[in-house]
């Protein structure tokens, strides 16, 4: 967070960790720019083009690799007839295994698919230095801004009247 001062941790654990507070802020940031008219359409096709890579990576074949030449109906037919070779009592566990997704597959996903996803419903709605908390107790709303030392249960908020000066609350 911007002018947030330099001596104050995140609040592991209580709060979320640095990694999950830099990432929910750039979170934030997208979100932003993505209601600019300027900036809106850029971030739509960023997110459609990696959302459309799901069905692509879901349909290649077991080695990794695209199977242009054929259908999907012949590569599903070709699929039910290796099933129906496969006998015994460990079927069903050799076919959930064959159909897991390879490493290839799965780092893909989780480069391409998994940021965009993110984008679109964020990674950790709990307490962060940076976000907005309120004070059940008066109703009041504050920024964290974190706290002092690692496993301190107060926090240090700065609360969103201007009269109000920067305190420490207990969590």
């Amino acid at each position: 967070m911007r002018g947030m001062p330099s001596n104050l941790l995140p609040g592991e654990p209580l709060c979320s960790p640095q990694t999950t507070v830099l990432l929910e802020s750039t979170i934030h940031l997208l979100r932003r720019l993505h209601q600019c008219d300027q900036w809106s359409p850029h971030i739509n096709q960023h997110i459609h083009s990696h959302l459309e890579l799901i069905g692509p990576l879901l349909r290649e074949d077991d080695s990794g690799g695209f199977n242009p030449g054929l259908s999907p109906a012949h590569t599903e037919r070709e699929e039910n007839e290796r099933d129906k070779d496969l006998a015994g009592d460990d079927t069903r566990e050799l076919l959930s295994h064959r159909r897991s997704l390879s490493e290839a597959k799965l780092a893909a996903l989780c480069t391409e698919v998994w940021p965009v996803l993110a984008v679109i419903g964020g990674v950790d709605s709990g307490v962060r230095a940076g976000g907005v908390c309120l004070h059940k107790p008066s109703g009041r709303r504050a920024i964290l801004l974190g706290v002092l030392k690692e496993g301190s249960s107060l926090a240090k908020l700065q609360w969103e009247e201007a009269d109000l000066s920067v305190r420490y609350y207990k969590k």
